[in-house]
């Protein structure tokens, strides 16, 4: 099951994109896509999430503002938040 469906059932109203550019990501603007951006609304979905996608052995990076981010020009096997 794809990271995408899998995060779309558990967490049916998280705000989820596939296929986003890093240009739209990062301050630098660098690299090519991430396949998946999950981006909560609040504190207790992130942690909710943060524990399922841990619990599930999920990779994930947390970009925060995207600054100092370069982005890669492989997909990320994981989840982008």
């Amino acid at each position: 099951m794809s990271f995408f469906r899998l995060l779309s059932r558990r967490f049916p109203d998280l705000k989820l994109q596939r296929s986003v550019s890093y240009r739209e990501l990062t301050t630098l603007g660098v690299g090519d896509v991430l396949p998946l951006l999950a981006e909560p609304a609040c504190a207790e979905e992130l942690a909710e999430l943060l524990a399922f996608l841990t619990s599930q052995k999920i990779r994930y990076f947390v970009f925060g503002a995207g600054s100092n981010v370069v982005g890669m020009d492989t997909p990320y096997k994981g989840v982008g938040i």
